[in-house]
């Protein structure tokens, strides 16, 4: 009597996404964002002593009337404020999904050789085709959570940029207490 062959099922499978690999993305998305941040901070510092520092020297050479010191102080608010938006609400608003967190992670350790952008789309709903093995993605998923397990994703934010501005701005701000106060 031949074989038979069982008929392949017609619902799709699913797989639990891998916490180890959910909570190494979510602290990479909080660094991203807390350096994106403070870095925004630093810059925002910058400018704004920069700018007060220019009215103050306009305003001491030239004696500039109310009028144009309310419009200066206005401007100075406006820019300092799209400033705020642009580079502290937007990184908390828009913060990286799963997917471009993978991909920022397997760009910079290509020893993971797409296996963690695999590992974090084939978790969602409906990802694995009705008939596919869901026990090949179960696999796929343990070894990439073997992979990931010693590697700190953490490391691949780079931080140079908000040291060298953050030196900056502690700097100014410093520098533009000690001659407002003395």
């Amino acid at each position: 009597m031949p074989a038979q062959i069982e008929p392949r099922s017609t619902e799709a499978a699913t797989v639990s996404p891998s916490p180890l690999l959910s909570s190494k993305l979510a602290g990479l998305r909080r660094k991203l964002v807390r350096v994106a941040v403070l870095t925004g901070l630093a810059v925002i510092i910058i400018i704004g002593v920069e700018l007060l520092a220019l009215m103050l020297l306009m305003d001491w050479w030239l004696e500039l009337p109310w009028g144009v010191r309310l419009v200066s102080f206005l401007g100075q608010a406006g820019i300092l404020g799209w400033l705020c938006v642009r580079l502290i609400a937007r990184p908390l608003w828009r913060q990286p999904d799963d997917d471009a967190l993978a991909l920022r992670v397997e760009k910079a350790r290509p020893e993971f050789r797409s296996r963690l952008i695999a590992a974090v789309q084939l978790t969602r709903p409906g990802a694995i085709p009705p008939g596919a093995s869901a026990a090949m993605v179960e696999a796929m998923i343990e070894q990439t959570e073997a992979m990931a397990a010693p590697v700190d994703f953490q490391v691949i934010v780079p931080v140079r940029r908000l040291k060298r501005l953050g030196a900056l701005a502690a700097g100014l701000l410093l520098l533009a207490l000690v001659v407002l106060f003395s």
